[in-house]
């Protein structure tokens, strides 16, 4: 059952009506908000399908632009001005129900269109309260509209069936997983500093060797380079499960596939 419709003209609103449509669609589920071409399959008899979901909607949001009485068809008669207009009939058949909550939702400024600018059929619609999305408060906004929509159809928790990705927790860590996790962290500390450590004397011994074989003098410079680096990979394979940075993750014991685990932290570096 499709509980929220949103009607609109593409000339005057359609990238405001599509932004608020992905913001419903994300709060309330997939299938509970129609938007024109967008709810209707291939083939559909579009008038059908639009008479079928405005008879199930609960809501519908008339998305009102600075054009949205004005708009014209391509032979310069006003489009609210014909009974076949689609946004007419939206909106005309929903005024009738009184099962339907009507929305007027003005953007880009726009004011609520005067009694003697509409149809007969469409005047009710003025005395509907209306709320303004505006560009630089759109979320706020949008906010309040979906708590006032929440108020008519209910909340969206019980308005959609999670799938098992969205409603299973990850599995709690066994004991042994616990146990491990923890040595890991002390083994991994412990290693990275000592290895770091090591860097210091290697690079000491490698000093005095170079005054026996001058030509290897560079090699303790690169341990000395070398050992934040050497030290930083074995605490990160210990630790996140690859040598790579991945403080995505933190650590192991998550059940993240070891190919994820490599795939972040290469992203982290790039």
């Amino acid at each position: 059952m499709k509980g929220i419709f949103i009607s609109y003209r593409r000339e005057d609103t359609s990238g405001f009506a599509r932004s608020l449509y992905q913001s419903l669609e994300n709060h309330f589920g997939a299938g509970q908000v129609f938007m024109d071409v967008e709810g209707i399959e291939l083939g559909l008899d579009f008038v059908e399908a639009l008479d079928k979901s405005l008879a199930n909607c609960q809501v519908l949001l008339v998305m009102i632009g600075k054009d949205w009485a004005i708009c014209q068809d391509d032979a310069g008669n006003r489009r609210l001005d014909d009974p076949n207009d689609f946004v007419r009939m939206e909106v005309a058949s929903a005024l009738q129900r009184s099962d339907v909550r009507v929305i007027p939702v003005r953007v880009r400024g726009a004011a609520m269109p005067r009694t003697d600018e509409l149809p007969e059929d469409l005047q009710a619609l003025t005395r509907r309260q209306a709320l303004e999305l505006r560009h630089d408060s759109w979320n706020a906004d949008v906010k309040i509209l979906i708590d006032a929509v929440e108020g008519i159809v209910g909340p969206a928790a019980s308005r959609q069936e999670p799938s098992p990705q969205e409603s299973s927790p990850p599995p709690a860590p066994t004991r042994t997983a616990k146990a491990g996790g923890l040595l890991t962290k002390v083994l991994a500390v412990a290693g990275g500093v000592l290895l770091v450590l090591l860097a210091i004397p290697t690079a000491f011994a490698v000093d005095r060797f170079r005054r026996f074989v001058p030509r290897w003098r560079w090699l303790n410079w690169i341990i000395v380079a070398a050992a934040p680096i050497l030290g930083w990979s074995v605490f990160a394979t210990i630790y996140y499960g690859t040598p790579l940075p991945n403080p995505a993750y933190a650590k192991l014991w998550t059940g993240i596939p070891q190919t994820a685990l490599w795939t972040q932290g290469l992203w982290y570096v790039v």
